[in-house]
């Protein structure tokens, strides 16, 4: 009599999936929305960088105004309303200006390789789209799990990964703003 035994990889995954569902939630548009808004975070460091060889401030109120009608006007397509899309990102913009603004009060490094911000800002505009395809799923999983709970667990788990500094840390948290009080 042979004993069939399932594969160890299917035991693994049993075993995590059950570790998952006995207490730790799962939300991975969550997740993806916070590793992307990470991502977008840590492209201020270049920002700063940029502007300072360049000498541009940090505010660029016309830029700002132009990407949240643009990024507000794509809402219906991602199933978020305007005012939802322009809140969250009004909330990354100034995230994005805390770093901006911390690093810029440095003392300068002597210039190195110039900083593209228009590379920057093409890669800035791609997250943004990713933002977009995740904020309506994570806003749906942070009102099902609990939302303050649930973003704070999910925003410490990635500055663990991604061992984020003071600073970094503190404009993630800026980065989802008021989220859970505008749901």
């Amino acid at each position: 009599m042979r004993i069939h035994r399932p594969p160890l990889a299917a035991l693994l995954f049993s075993l995590a999936l059950g570790s998952a569902q006995a207490g730790e939630t799962t939300t991975p548009a969550l997740d993806a929305l916070i590793r992307v808004s990470t991502e977008r975070l840590l492209l201020a460091d270049q920002v700063a960088a940029s502007k300072a060889q360049s000498g541009k401030a940090v505010e660029d109120a016309a830029r700002e105004s132009e990407q949240l009608a643009t990024l507000s006007a794509k809402a219906p397509d991602y199933r978020l309303t305007p005012e939802q899309v322009t809140a969250f990102f009004k909330w990354q913009i100034e995230a994005n200006k805390l770093v901006q603004y911390r690093l810029l009060a440095k003392p300068a490094p002597a210039s190195g390789t110039p900083v593209s911000l228009d590379a920057i800002r093409a890669r800035l505009n791609t997250i943004n789209v990713e933002i977009l395809e995740n904020l309506a799923p994570a806003l749906a999983e942070l009102q099902q799990h609990g939302c303050a709970e649930t973003l704070y667990e999910g925003i410490r788990r990635r500055t663990k990964r991604e061992h984020l500094d003071a600073l970094h840390k503190t404009a993630l948290v800026r980065a989802f703003g008021d989220t859970c009080r505008s749901l």
